[in-house]
């Protein structure tokens, strides 16, 4: 989180984690150890550092104060601006260094004493555009998150046995989307009060007895575990288009909020697709992802082309490209076209200071990797699976075997070790092969060819599903649906047909 500057829901009221971050000790690319806090390098060798990185900040003061955007949800670059200060705290450059500049070996944070209380109301919108036009006037009554669920969410959630009984609890009639709105705080009558002020707030623009209250906390739960598995109940779309994420980060001020999103639709439709959209309207970052087929070169095309366009639209209404979840891959390369040269040379003199040779995470922020280099991507050019004979089962729902076990986004809920069913074997041996992501990531492996010849009937294989008790655990608990019961089935027939049945089965 600290690497990523990442932040969630609850941002309004708690920032990001440069605003909690108080010290942090790491190693250099050589392995030298340092310590950061406050404005006072405990090394030489971290004193001329940050010395020379504070001159670098401050030579450049006018373009970090001009060009910087001003959204809370700024994540990308360097954090050059907090080098500005009279007593800047030097750890706050390493946060959103996406580990490009140093190992971090240890944190320490500044906490935050927990609200006593916390109340929700649903705010149901007949449009998206409503909802997106309502956001500043509810985040004016001083709410801790404004949370967006999508009518994609909705539909495909229905369909989930995770989410239906929690979406049938908050939801009247048939809403074209929602916004999640808490308040929280150590009085309850208090937080009571602010629910009808948010009922009178949509009212007063034109949604009267549009809001839902959820006041007792086992109501809350489910429905943070509906928003919190949004992308996964996205992802659980079946087919080999996906809603993929590479300008899911951008955040815009709540003003131009509902104009940015109206463009970007635009964008998605000039380009043949549309897009989902979640997470944190509270603060202009809504998460958004336009569905592409990334196995076909003209999935990857749109991709670059969406990307070039959005950041068109992110500069024209002065937004930041990275809002949450850093650079990285998808987003270095627009770090030059929206912070400008100057600044981007500025970024790779930090870069440089730290790490030289360039050893720490590289292609990152700096001196970035293509975004479209499909030999990066999970589906590289020439990418296919296919079973070594007719499925024994009707796949067809998904596209066929490979489209079932592609259903598996590597989100590790399978891994959880308490709470609902799956997965048996892995809390038992915790060991990832004998998990439900680890058996569907050696399934895809083995059925693309990425494994060598006759891997999906190997013995390596067979010891990989073994552990599967077919308890379907992840058939229900997963977001996105995956069935490695039914697909232990089809593997045991193929394994079976080519090495016959034991003894002690026949």
């Amino acid at each position: 989180m600290t690497g990523n500057n990442s932040s969630g829901a609850r941002s309004l009221r708690f920032g990001k984690m440069v605003d909690n971050v108080l010290a942090v000790d790491g190693l250099f690319h050589d392995g030298e150890a340092f310590s950061l806090s406050g404005a006072n390098p405990a090394t030489p060798r971290m004193a001329a550092l940050m010395g020379g990185l504070t001159h670098l900040a401050r030579a450049h003061r006018h373009e970090i104060e001009t060009i910087f955007p001003k959204v809370q949800r700024r994540v990308g670059g360097y954090n050059l601006d907090e080098l500005l200060p009279e007593q800047p705290n030097y750890a706050h450059l390493l946060v959103g260094s996406e580990g490009t500049l140093a190992v971090s070996s240890a944190i320490t944070l500044q906490l935050s004493p927990l609200p006593k209380h916390r109340v929700m109301g649903v705010c149901h919108f007949p449009s998206f555009r409503a909802a997106m036009e309502t956001t500043q006037h509810i985040v004016a009554l001083d709410p801790v998150a404004v949370e967006l669920v999508d009518n994609n969410v909705l539909v495909l959630g229905a369909d989930i046995p995770l989410f239906v009984k929690t979406l049938a609890d908050i939801t009247r009639g048939k809403p074209n989307c929602l916004l999640l709105v808490e308040f929280a705080g150590d009085d309850l009558d208090a937080l009571r009060r602010d629910l009808k002020r948010l009922d009178q707030c949509m009212g007063d623009y034109g949604f009267p007895d549009a809001v839902v209250e959820v006041i007792e906390p086992a109501r809350q739960k489910p429905v943070w575990e509906v928003r919190e598995a949004c992308l996964n109940i996205m992802m659980s779309m079946k087919g080999d288009g996906k809603p993929i994420s590479f300008i899911e980060d951008c955040a815009v001020p709540l003003e131009h909020l509902a104009d940015y999103t109206d463009a970007v639709t635009d964008v998605f439709s000039k380009h043949g697709t549309v897009g989902t959209w979640y997470a944190h309207a509270s603060v202009g970052c809504l998460h958004v992802r336009p569905i592409l087929n990334m196995k076909e070169a003209d999935g990857v095309r749109k991709m670059r082309a969406i990307a070039e366009e959005t950041a068109d639209l992110v500069r024209r209404f002065k937004g930041s490209y990275s809002g949450e979840h850093g650079d990285g891959i998808s987003r270095s390369e627009f770090v030059e076209p929206l912070f400008g040269a100057k600044l981007t040379r500025a970024f790779e003199a930090v870069k440089d200071g730290f790490d030289p040779e360039n050893r720490l995470n590289p292609g990152k922020i700096v001196r970035p990797l293509k975004m479209d280099d499909r030999a990066l991507m999970r589906f590289a050019p020439g990418y296919q699976t296919a079973l070594p004979a007719a499925p024994a089962l009707d796949w067809s729902d998904w596209g066929g075997f490979g489209g079932a076990v592609e259903m598996c986004n590597n989100n590790g809920t399978c891994r959880k070790l308490e709470g609902g069913t799956m997965c048996p074997s892995y809390r038992a041996t915790r060991d990832e092969q004998h998990v439900t992501r680890g058996r569907a990531n050696t399934l895809r492996l083995a059925i693309s060819g990425q494994l060598g010849p006759d891997a999906f009937t190997s013995p390596e294989m067979k010891a990989t599903m073994d552990l599967c008790v077919s308890c379907k655990g992840c058939k229900r608990d997963c977001p996105t649906g995956v069935d490695m019961a039914r697909m232990k089935i089809e593997f045991q027939h193929h394994y079976y047909a080519k090495h016959g049945l034991p003894c002690a089965n026949a």
